[in-house]
């Protein structure tokens, strides 16, 4: 049967994952570089981001934390000083270093560290407070007292890189811990042990969902919305390979990248380090309106803590962006 093309107009899309765009690396960006991004953000229909950093040499994720800190500083104090069109940075997204070694992913391995509030709050002030989420995981030690004055200062916890049991992760959400980062990646999930997805089951957190088709099938995306399309949210996890020209070095940190199709691997391990496309993008490869509440949940009132100042910047909300859906 013949396919129809249509046209679908959607509010820009917000996207809280997000290690780079455009060859440019969010943990090595400077301050142009990062201007730069949000622009190319805009471009592409990104109304909002938070820039994420990922598990680095201290002094590395030190310097990052610090470039962010004065780049978010200057936007807050100067709101007026990034174009309409440009996407708004909300504050940084800390995935790591508090992370199970087991389940680190491209992260590595030698720069992990177990969670303590000094560790964690440091970070915190090198940022100069503009730190809107912090992924970890809940089953290691220190993590409970962690989550509590990591939530006393309003930031969002998230847990993920984790084998955390059910009881591991409800102590978390007890603690203050209020989300999962990219649901079913780099988690243990069986259905006799669901781990944590026993609170996200019984309504207490929201979650991150990686929608691009690499990450996770996208049939499987499709019956996640289904069963619960307002406690999850669609990120990109891509990188500095999303929108970046051929031939582009792409780094992730201290790792170096190639973009295999749609995706980011690690050069020399070929380990699945990101997405190489842009959050608007994905919708395409549905060809459903059913998962689109998973694009703009956030829009519509379930407002993460840290996509709440968005509100605020309303323009962005109003603003949209078209792409052709294929329908049957």
């Amino acid at each position: 049967m013949a396919r129809a093309r249509s046209s679908l107009t959607t509010p820009a899309f917000w996207d809280l994952h997000l290690h780079g765009v455009a060859g440019i690396d969010f943990m090595t960006a400077s301050s142009d570089a990062m201007a730069f991004a949000c622009a190319e953000l805009g471009k592409h229909g990104t109304g909002a981001f938070a820039p994420t950093l990922l598990t680095a040499e201290p002094r590395l994720l030190t310097e990052a934390c610090r470039r962010w800190g004065t780049f978010l500083e200057h936007c807050a104090r100067n709101p007026r000083w990034l174009p309409k069109t440009a996407a708004l940075p909300l504050g940084l997204h800390l995935e790591g270093p508090f992370l199970n070694p087991m389940m680190a992913g491209a992260h590595p391995k030698r720069c992990l560290r177990r969670p303590s509030p000094e560790a964690a709050l440091g970070l915190v002030r090198e940022a100069r407070g503009h730190v809107a989420i912090v992924t970890l995981a809940p089953e290691l030690p220190g993590a409970p007292a962690t989550i509590r004055r990591l939530v006393a200062r309003g930031i969002r916890v998230q847990l993920g890189h984790t084998l955390a049991s059910a009881d591991e992760a409800a102590r978390a959400v007890r603690a203050g811990a209020s989300g999962i980062t990219h649901l079913y990646n780099a988690m243990r999930t069986h259905h006799r042990s669901p781990g944590v997805l026993t609170p996200l089951a019984r309504g207490h957190v929201t979650a991150e969902i990686i929608t691009d088709g690499l990450h996770l099938d996208r049939d499987f995306v499709r019956w996640c919305c289904a069963a619960s399309p307002h406690r999850l949210y669609a990120v990109s996890d891509g990188c500095s390979a999303v929108g970046a020209r051929a031939g582009q070095r792409l780094t992730l940190g201290s790792l170096v990248l190639k973009r295999v199709g749609d995706a980011a691997v690690v050069a020399s391990n070929g380990i699945l380090a990101g997405g190489a496309t842009y959050l608007t993008g994905h919708p395409r490869g549905f060809a459903s309106r059913a998962v689109l509440p998973l694009f703009y949940e956030l829009q519509r009132g379930f407002f993460p803590r840290a996509a709440a100042a968005v509100k605020l910047r309303n323009h962005f909300d109003a603003r949209s962006l078209r792409f052709l859906e294929a329908s049957v």
